[in-house]
């Protein structure tokens, strides 16, 4: 499993899951190849504030062929269900 931060860079140097990657919504909407590196044969934990973005960017891998993507909403969200 990558847990995915999709927040701008300041929101994740502010606060964000241990272990996860700032991938920011509107770089995946500006430029399509930076999810070219994304792991494909593990599911995606996408999250951001409130789970609108979050929602955007999954819709977004969605139609990038990327379909093993849960949205995880927020940091307090993705503590509580996808970590230890």
């Amino acid at each position: 499993m990558q847990i995915i931060d999709v927040r701008e860079p300041e929101e994740f140097n502010m606060s964000h899951v241990e272990g996860s990657i700032n991938l920011p919504l509107s770089r995946i909407m500006a430029d399509p190849s930076v999810v070219t590196d994304l792991p494909k044969d593990e599911t995606l934990v996408i999250y951001c504030n409130s789970g609108n973005r979050s929602g955007q960017a999954q819709q977004i891998l969605n139609s990038y062929g990327i379909i093993n993507v849960e949205n995880g909403i927020n940091q307090d969200y993705v503590e509580s269900h996808y970590t230890n």
